[in-house]
């Protein structure tokens, strides 16, 4: 009997079990219903009530007869699946079992007639509201063949499903299940791709035009093409190029167009290179040529014409109103254009005369020229309120100035107009409209004497600094003293007698108690006590040598007195000379005062004071400046290097600057130029806390550091995120990140972090892999440490866990699955077994031991320093004397050599005898200064013989030895690190001799180590403390062959050994002396005979003195520098490279140090 299964329409009976028997499931996908997934598991249940089911989640009536639906199924699912999964898993079910299915709407008829057909609905690829269990698609063929698809395809799929080709438009009609539908379809879409060897690629311009980028991409290219189709065809109307040519060969086209297609760069400006051009409109007003010039530089913006020194030039231009005329600066080259283009834009109407401007200097001979130029303003003033329509006359008026030094009025515009405003001037400047006067000046405190000399060094001043003043000069110069009055006349008129007087009461002040009561003591905060009071000094005498008559001025500046003990200085006067005082010494102890270069030791450092640009805006413009002068020019090899010593130092808020003082003058004013205030207004910051997922935190560090410093180096204006990335920092205690900056800078570090921590092939997911049922298993590479490492850790944590019985049954898993973990070696992962949420527990714990180990940067110095003296003097001599072989006589005073042998001298002159002659070998003289003989006299016929010897020794060395050890190295939180730095060197070890029928000898030969060796194990915590175990000997072997020993066949090496052992604790970055020793040694010996030995003077020829000094000094210090992040390791890395390239010695040195450098910086170059 055949049913049309509806849940609302059911028996309630039939209903009550449905829902009993699925409720389960119910509860189950509660968490996955937004994502419409299911977690199914059916063990043994009825077909019908599985397809009851389906019925409800998937909203589709099935038709059947329960007759034919007479079976069980069995249905697990352990991860959430799709509701076209649960129909496909069921339509495929019921093909197994013999069934045939048909589609009618929102209904699937079930039957095991075969003859009943129905045509699935149509759906295209990406529908994706289609809800239809079986879809009929149809797809287009157009690269391989059709009739292998349609073979491979029919392998695939049910024989129910339907496959049919049309071979004449190449088509194929599938209609199946819509989960076979869709995979047959990507499947068709792969392999149907097209296999010609060119592709089209298309490019959108940008700025330049597309002739330009086509001519550079073809000359660029040009090595890469070989034989292969290059084709570039522009369209201007759209703005595009057309690439056709290989893949590859289009994809580098592509990135070579966008590199070259940018905004043209602006001219290099130079104090060299840069000119002023001064153009005044003749026909055209100022708005007319200005327009026209703007529109100029638009259509060359926007046609994307490289000429951009010409474009920036007409953006710059500068109107000014007092000369009526524009002002460019840019190159010659450029200047030369604009003169082109502004002759043709402001040209002479057809038909009218071309007059060209000039000016006029007016000498002025009675009135001061500011008057007459405040008169002329005057003038012009009262032509405008009348609409005078003359403008040629109102611009000369207008732009007419006072030139101080000459005393004359510059008048610049139409020669007409300049005629009527020298017309105008000479009725101002004539004597009648100087109103002659005198004024009389009684003294109060000086003598008429002083008064004369005063105002006559005045007037010699005035005219000696040029001084525009010819009134005021002639007043003073009028002068007339009056004795039997005690007076002084003088003449003149009134504004000049008005200085007069302004100069007498300056001058003529009281000398007595003047300063009583006032004084004003000063303390310096930005420059020294020296620089203040030679800043007051300088500035007196510049008054003096200008002519200033403030008498209480200058001697207040001479009543300066400098404290010390207080760092101030003090001044006495007058209330209101001291405010003048307390002005000048304000500019004087202004912050930028301090900026001059100072020295420290060897060292020149130059400190400025940041007055208006943040720092991270400032140092970052010196550090982009720096490298772009690195790539240009790099021959001022010490201004760049004084570029890169650049530090700010945050609790002042200056930058220092280290090298030479040549370097950090030219430094000044760069610095200077930059140090001007940001666009942006003020923008309220926030901050932002993440904790690294796959890379650590130093990793990300390091990565965002290095992104920054490519930004930079792209010329991008971002200030906002370079000053978020500069205030990352890390926490170790919660492995987290924070960062500080406004939203817009904090959302694009989001970004970036979701870009960066991602896991790849150094930084993988745990993976766990699927076992049977409540049994799974976890993967875990390890990052930092080896596997046996971690396994002993977790083995250990184990049997702590074991020891605790009465939790033993709650952590019986996890000690399970610890006892399971074993390590896989090949790729230093860690494999343990378990449930989920046991080997979730146990990846976490894995994950908090595998950390990184902190660093250190260690520094060992070493000088060792060795003083020898010595001094050898003595006189040998002997005599020998034989009369007729009746009587011997003989005297002698040979020093005994050392222990074991004998003076060779004696032994020599002992073998003289009336025989044996001496001869020049006999003779042996030694080192220093020797003098020496020995003579034989024979008389009697040689029966008489007189034999006398005598040898003078002096000898006095001086030696001293310097050794600097510089021993480096790395090492990890409580792992040793061992350096080694010296030669190994041969000596006879043993002498093996077999005497017997045939003697054999072997010789066996040793080596010995000889150098420095440094062994450090360093201790890190979360503080800037540093526990070290240095272990650290030197050696070095004798200078002389004297040193060494011989015994019998073998040859023994002496060697100098120096040793430390010790454990210290000391600050980050702080040197600390280890181990010191002074050995000083003082031998002297005296050889002689006795009584004679002694007596002065002649006591040096009865015996022989040796004195022997000796010095040894040797120091070793010791700094640790903790590495906290990759940024610190470059860092380190960096004025390492540095320090090790000065050390080189000589420029050819240092060239081939640079050059093996860059053999392990070319991959990261490239």
């Amino acid at each position: 009997m055949i049913k049309i299964i509806k849940f609302l329409n059911r028996k309630f009976i039939l209903a009550f079990l449905m829902f009993s028997t699925v409720s389960s499931f119910a509860i189950e996908d509660k968490k996955f219903t937004q994502a419409n997934e299911f977690t199914i598991n059916y063990e043994n249940v009825a077909i019908l009530e599985y397809i009851q089911f389906v019925s409800k989640i998937c909203g589709i009536n099935f038709i059947y007869d329960e007759k034919d639906l007479n079976f069980t199924v069995s249905i697990a699912s352990k991860e959430p699946i799709t509701k076209q999964s649960v129909m496909s898993s069921l339509m495929q079910v019921l093909r197994i079992n013999g069934l045939y299915l048909v589609e009618e709407g929102q209904s699937v008829i079930i039957s095991k007639s075969e003859d009943v057909k129905e045509l699935a609905p149509i759906v295209a690829r990406g529908d994706k509201d289609s809800n239809y269990p079986i879809i009929t698609r149809i797809l287009s063929i157009n690269n391989v063949s059709p009739d292998e698809i349609v073979t491979m395809v029919k392998e695939m799929v049910s024989k129910d499903s339907l496959v049919e080709l049309l071979s004449d438009t190449r088509q194929l009609i599938i209609t199946d299940v819509i989960s076979n539908v869709e995979k047959i379809t990507s499947l068709i879409e792969n392999l149907d791709r097209a296999k010609s060897p060119l592709d089209i690629e298309i490019y959108s311009l940008q700025n330049n035009s597309s002739k330009t980028l086509i001519t550079l991409a073809k000359q660029i290219m040009e090595p890469l093409i070989a034989k292969n189709p290059y084709i570039l065809v522009p369209q201007d109307s759209t703005r595009k190029i057309y690439i056709i040519s290989t893949p590859m060969l289009a994809q580098k086209t592509l990135t070579v167009f966008k590199n070259l297609d940018i905004e043209p760069k602006s001219e290099i400006k130079t104090l060299e290179n840069q000119q002023i051009f001064i153009y005044r409109p003749v026909y055209r007003t100022q708005d007319d040529l200005k327009n026209a010039l703007k529109e100029i530089s638009a259509n060359l913006k926007k046609e994307g014409m490289p000429k951009a020194g010409l474009i920036e030039a007409i953006d710059n231009m500068k109107w000014l109103d007092d000369t009526k005329s524009f002002v460019f600066s840019a190159t010659d080259a450029t200047i030369s254009k604009l003169q082109k283009l502004l002759q043709s834009l402001d040209s002479a109407s057809s038909g009218q005369k071309t007059i060209h401007p000039t000016f006029f200097l007016y000498n002025l001979k009675h009135v001061s020229g500011d008057k007459i130029e405040e008169d002329l303003e005057k003038l012009s003033e009262k032509f405008k309120d009348q609409d005078v329509k003359d403008q040629k006359l109102l611009d000369v008026l207008d732009t007419a100035k006072w030139v101080k030094e000459t005393n004359s009025i510059l008048l610049t515009g139409d020669p007409t107009a300049i005629d009527e405003v020298k017309n105008i001037i000479a009725q101002y400047d004539n004597a009648q409209n100087m109103k002659v006067t005198f004024f009389i000046y009684t003294p109060k405190h000086a003598t008429l004497n002083d008064l004369d000399n005063y105002l006559k060094d005045v007037s010699k001043n005035f005219k000696s600094s040029n001084l525009a003043d010819p009134e005021l000069i002639d007043a003073v110069e009028s002068m007339k003293v009056l004795p039997s009055i005690n007076s002084i006349i003088f003449t003149g008129s009134e504004n000049s007698l008005t200085k007069v007087k302004s100069l007498l009461s300056s001058y003529d002040v009281s000398k007595e108690g003047l300063f009583k009561g006032n004084f004003l003591m000063l303390t310096p905060t930005h420059v020294t006590l020296d620089d203040v009071e030679n800043a007051f000094k300088d500035i007196s005498k510049n008054l003096k040598s200008s002519g200033l008559a403030d008498q209480p001025l200058l001697e207040t500046i001479s009543s300066m007195r400098p404290v010390p003990t207080t760092n101030s200085i003090i001044f006495t006067g007058d209330q209101d000379t001291l405010v003048k005082i307390q002005s000048l010494f304000t500019s004087i102890n202004a912050p930028t005062s301090k900026q001059a270069i100072q020295e420290l030791g060897k060292t020149n450092f130059w400190v400025y004071q940041i007055q208006k640009a943040s720092p991270s805006q400032l140092v970052g413009s010196i550090k982009s400046i720096t490298v772009d002068l690195e790539k240009i020019d790099s021959s001022d090899k010490y201004f760049i290097s004084a570029l890169k010593s650049i530090r700010y130092v945050k609790e002042t808020n200056s930058i220092i600057f280290v090298g030479t003082p040549d370097a950090l003058k030219k430094i000044e004013p760069l610095v200077k130029k930059f140090d001007i205030p940001s666009e942006k207004g003020e923008i309220t910051s926030t901050y932002y806390v993440y904790k690294p997922t796959y890379l650590t935190g130093p990793e990300l560090e390091c990565v965002l550091c290095e992104f920054a410093e490519n930004l930079k180096l792209s010329n991008l204006d971002n200030e906002g995120l370079y000053e978020t990335i500069e205030s990352m920092k890390f926490s170790e205690q919660t492995n987290t990140l924070v960062f500080t900056g406004d939203s817009d800078s904090i959302q694009e570090i989001k970004n970036l972090l979701a870009s960066f921590d991602v896991a790849d092939s150094e930084h993988p997911t745990a993976q766990e892999i699927s076992g049977l049922e409540d049994l799974g298993f976890l993967v875990y590479k390890l990052q930092y440490h080896k596997g046996d490492e971690i396994q002993e850790a977790l083995k250990q944590i184990a049997q702590d866990l074991k020891s605790a019985d009465n939790e033993a049954a709650v952590k019986f898993k996890l000690v399970k699955s610890i006892d399971s973990v074993q390590w896989i070696k090949i790729t230093n992962s860690i494999l343990c077994s378990g449930d989920k949420d046991t080997l979730s527990k146990l990846k976490e714990l894995i994950s908090s031991l595998d950390v990184p180990l902190k660093q250190v940067f260690i520094e060992i110095l070493v000088i060792q320093t060795t003083l020898t003296n010595a001094l050898t003097f003595g006189l040998d001599w002997g005599s020998k004397y034989q009369h007729k072989d009746q009587a011997v006589l003989g005297m002698s005073n040979f020093i005994p050599a050392a222990t074991g042998s004998t003076n060779p001298f004696a032994t020599t002159f002992n073998t003289i005898n009336t025989s044996t002659k001496p001869t020049g070998t006999d003779l042996s003289l030694g080192d220093g200064f020797n003098l020496g003989v020995i003579g034989d006299i024979l008389f009697h016929k040689g029966k008489s013989f007189l034999s006398l010897a005598s040898l003078l020794k002096a000898l006095q060395s001086d030696t001293e030895t310097s050794i600097v050890l510089t021993p480096k190295i790395i090492a990890q939180d409580g792992k040793s690190a061992t350096i080694f730095s010296g030669q190994n060197i041969p000596y006879t070890g043993s002498v093996i001799q077999n005497t017997a029928a045939n003697t054999t000898s072997t010789t066996n030969l040793e080596y010995r180590d000889v150098g420095t060796s440094l062994t450090i194990t360093p201790i890190l915590g979360n503080s800037d403390t540093v526990s070290l175990t240095i272990e650290l000997e030197t050696s070095s072997t004798a200078s002389t062959t004297a040193n060494q020993l011989q015994l019998g066949s073998l040859t023994g090496i002496t060697t100098t050994k120096t040793n430390m052992s010790t454990a210290v604790q000391l600050a980050n970055k702080n040197f600390l002396v280890l181990s010191g020793m002074v050995t000083d040694s003082k031998q002297r010996s005296k050889t002689g005979i006795p009584c004679l030995g002694g007596i002065p003077l002649i006591g040096a020829a009865f015996s022989t003195d040796d004195r022997n000094l000796s010095r040894n000094n040797i120091v070793i210090f010791v700094r640790p520098h903790i590495i906290n992040s990759f940024k610190d390791m470059k860092s380190v890395s960096n004025n390492q490279e540095d320090y090790f390239r000065e050390q080189a010695g000589t420029p050819t040195l240092e060239k081939d140090y640079d050059e093996s450098v860059e053999l392990i910086k070319s991959y990261e170059n490239d």
